[in-house]
Parts: C-alpha cells; sequence; structure tokens
C-alpha cells in the first residue's frame, strides 16, 4: 500500500512538473531540490534496510523525515511571500506547493516503510530465538 501511494505521489508531482519549468530561485528558496534528494534517499535505505535486515539504518530514514515535515511546514509562508513578490507567477507557485506537499507525504509513507520493516525484522529474530529456547 505504501509503495503504491509514494507512486501516485510520483505520478502527480510529474504531472505538476510538466507545466511550466519552475524558477531556480523558486526552487531555491523551497528547498524542494534537497526534498527530491531527501525523498529518494529516504526511498534507497528503507530499500537496504529491509535486504540487510538492518533496522538501524532506519533511524536515517526518521530523521530525513523530520527535515521533509518541517520544509513542509515553512513551505505557506515562502510561497506566499514568493507570490507577493511575483504574482504573475501563482500558478507556477501553487503547483510548486502542491509538489511540497507530495513529497513531504512521501517521506511519510516511506516512514511507514521503516516501521513496517521494523515489525517485520523484529518478528523474525522473535520467531527464530523462540525455536532456539525450546531445544
Amino acid at each position: 500500500y505504501n509503495l503504491e501511494r509514494i507512486g501516485d505521489y510520483a505520478h502527480g508531482i510529474a504531472k505538476l512538473a510538466e507545466d511550466k519549468p519552475f524558477s531556480k530561485s523558486s526552487l531555491k528558496a523551497t528547498d524542494v531540490d534537497e526534498m527530491f534528494r531527501l525523498s529518494i534517499k529516504m526511498i534507497s535505505d528503507a530499500l537496504e534496510s529491509f535486504e540487510k535486515e538492518d533496522i538501524h539504518k532506519l533511524q536515517k530514514i526518521f530523521r530525513k523525515d523530520e527535515k521533509l515535515d518541517k520544509v513542509n511546514k515553512n513551505a505557506n509562508v515562502l510561497i506566499a511571500d514568493l507570490i507577493r513578490k511575483k504574482p504573475e507567477d501563482i500558478q507556477n507557485l501553487l503547483n510548486l506547493l502542491s509538489i511540497i506537499r507530495r513529497l513531504e507525504r512521501v517521506g511519510d509513507q516511506t516512514k511507514n516503510i521503516g516501521e513496517e520493516i521494523i515489525f517485520y525484522t523484529e518478528a523474525k529474530i522473535l520467531r527464530h530465538s523462540k525455536k532456539k529456547d525450546i531445544t
């Protein structure tokens, strides 16, 4: 389910981004590039954590999600300021705000995947340790 939602968000981001290109100044002011980088790294870390059954790597995911939350929290003020400076770019900036919201949700979904990996890994360890205790 979480991966499907991430795919839905990615599709929505692609649709919003296919309109008019965003200015470099608005991308920099809103940290959208950093949000993309963090989101991709979170998904990569989750996959690696699952493959290696390394729940300690998941701490990085939770810290990155906090950064995404922070950017998202500041987005309204930043976008409003950019709209005041360039009202002719309102549609483009509102699209950028929607992308920020979706990237934050990608972080939430990835964090959910991380929590499921923890549950899976700990259950597997517990299951194996119980078998050892029986013998």
